[in-house]
């Protein structure tokens, strides 16, 4: 009886990233709607992370390839006082809450 060793070798092709509406430390170079500034995150209940106001990604995603609810299954909302990039959906997993009577919650989707 003896033992035998095999080789596993994988050859893997790797295509230029592409990196869109995201928080880049440093940005990255020919990314769509890169931030490379801070997000201003903060720490929410179980170790979340949310977005503070003022985050440069609150309404600088985009919700073409989304679903209505963030993460935690809370609303996405359209801030009035900051310009949308594409949609009003926020970069992450987590959406930054609005205030009723001042913003709006997002039930349908525009795709560009």
């Amino acid at each position: 009886m003896g033992t035998s060793v095999s080789k596993i070798v994988a050859v893997v092709t790797i295509a230029a990233s592409e990196v869109r509406y995201s928080i880049v430390e440093g940005g990255f170079p020919g990314g769509v709607a890169v931030i490379a500034s801070d997000p201003l995150l903060v720490g929410g209940e179980n170790g979340g992370l949310w977005l503070a106001a003022g985050s440069p990604a609150i309404d600088a995603g985009t919700g073409c390839a989304t679903i209505l609810l963030d993460m935690a299954g809370q609303s996405r909302w359209d801030i009035a006082s900051v310009a949308n990039v594409v949609s009003g959906f926020d970069i992450g997993a987590l959406e930054h809450s609005g205030t009723s009577g001042t913003d709006t919650i997002v039930d349908a989707l525009v795709c560009p």
